[in-house]
């Protein structure tokens, strides 16, 4: 790869910018669908509601099972709310089912859409269960109420009454049971290679945060030291999971994990538990600054990843100078200052002697927000950003043999609505690593390069 490139760019609309009580219950079981579907999710914390879907080039079919003997409403919104939102509301009343697909112009009861897009193929109510089966096209033609669905991050909003409504025009309204999860429908990641992590030849280490309480402020970066285990050989990291403390979903934004070219003493193993970017005047010691190449990044919205069959991330063993030590940063979210908030979150990392063909790595590619600093003129309605990791970059870091890119993880802040990353070789425009039109700050989730 003698000439090669890669260019980054987001953009952001301007006016975004705001930088023991026991209770005998029955418990419900999520029935099976009515057929194989290839995606499924629950869009709630609570798993009160179930979507599965499947799609070819025109048609998406979904299946949603909520638990509940009421209406279920179910669509897609720009924004995460009722303004815009095409959705669909049906239910099931002595036996037969009803569904109409509808158009929210504010907040309010969405009307009934003057094309029907949604084909209703199955509705059924069962013991505390409502499921309704419909597709759509994934491009209607109906461009002033409809949303297309595509490869973007697509915000599915969903919510349902507890109460089948006497007709389509007087429907009572959800309350509380409402909610919205983003998704790639279009490109859900499905790297789900089996990796037997009970096997004898895989180990993990749990990197977790020691307890950690929040200060009272909106958003702290908060970093903690870590010895890695003692390997005897090289190893390879084969599979990454969050373990966020129930409770804390909503508080840790993302976690990164950094190895460090530095030693420690003991002292320092076990203090440095403090904000990473000094607050209070309490500061880490200097040699943190070694601590400077990421093995993973983890943020919301995202599960385990299973690194691909033929690639792990290296741990490598003492004769080789490795890396003793790990930081790691994790951001936490707290937009109500509490400070009653403590938190044992973090990573564990599964890793095997059992070496793969190709080490793997992060290449961070983009621009710094801090400088020169982002400046959007007043009024803008669209502000782009760019960046560009040049052909002279890339020949003094890769190999004369290249990389090859596996995966790609979006990332901005609350500002960005959009992210592209396009690629280049010998002057030439490839295919791009990645778009999404429509990306969302609370969803960050790797997606795979499909070759």
């Amino acid at each position: 790869m003698a000439e090669s490139c890669i260019h980054g760019i987001y953009w952001a609309h301007a006016a975004s910018f705001r930088l023991l009580l026991l209770t005998a219950a029955a418990a419900w079981i999520v029935p099976l669908p009515s057929q194989h579907y290839p995606y499924q999710v629950p869009l709630d914390e609570g798993e009160n509601v179930w979507l599965h879907w499947s799609f070819d080039k025109i048609w998406i079919t979904f299946e949603v099972h909520v638990k509940t003997t009421g209406w279920v409403g179910l669509g897609f919104s720009p924004s995460g709310g009722m303004e815009g939102a095409d959705l669909v509301i049906g239910w099931v009343k002595n036996g037969k089912p009803f569904l109409r697909d509808r158009y929210a112009e504010k907040q309010q009861l969405p009307r009934i859409d003057k094309n029907q897009d949604y084909e209703l193929l199955l509705g059924s109510e069962v013991g505390q269960t409502t499921m309704l089966k419909f597709r759509r096209k994934l491009h209607t033609c109906d461009s002033s109420e409809d949303i297309p669905i595509t490869t973007d991050t697509m915000r599915v909003i969903y919510a349902w009454n507890d109460v089948d409504p006497p007709g389509h025009d007087s429907i009572d309204y959800h309350g509380e049971q409402r909610g919205v999860r983003s998704l790639f429908l279009l490109d859900p990641p499905t790297n789900n290679n089996k990796i037997d992590v009970e096997s004898d030849n895989v180990k993990h280490i749990n990197i977790l945060n020691r307890n950690v309480s929040l200060p009272p402020v909106k958003t702290v970066y908060w970093c903690e030291l870590y010895e890695l285990p003692d390997l005897d050989a090289k190893h390879h990291v084969i599979r990454v999971e969050p373990r966020i403390q129930f409770g804390n979903k909503g508080v840790v934004h993302h976690i990164l994990l950094y190895t460090c070219h530095s030693q420690f003493d003991r002292n320092e193993l076990t203090s440095v538990s403090a904000p990473c970017y000094g607050m209070g005047n309490v500061f880490l010691p200097p040699n943190i600054l070694a601590c400077d190449t990421i093995l993973y990044a983890w943020a919301i919205g995202r599960e385990a990843f299973n690194f691909p069959d033929i690639a792990g991330y290296p741990l490598l063993h003492a004769g080789y100078h490795a890396p003793k030590y790990v930081l790691m940063e994790t951001h936490y979210d707290n937009p109500q200052e509490r400070s009653d908030i403590r938190d044992r979150s973090g990573l564990r990392l599964y890793y095997t002697p059992a070496l793969r063909k190709y080490d793997a790595g992060i290449l961070m590619a983009g621009q710094n927000i801090d400088w020169p600093p982002m400046i959007i003129p007043n009024r803008a309605d669209e502000f782009r950003v760019e960046s560009t990791c040049s052909s002279k970059c890339t020949e003094q870091y890769f190999s004369p043999a290249g990389i090859r890119v596996f995966a790609v993880l979006p990332h901005a802040h609350i500002t960005a609505v959009g992210m592209e990353m396009r690629h280049y070789r010998y002057g030439k425009e490839l295919k791009p690593l990645s778009i999404d039109n429509h990306y969302d700050f609370n969803f960050q989730v790797k997606r795979f390069i499909h070759y």
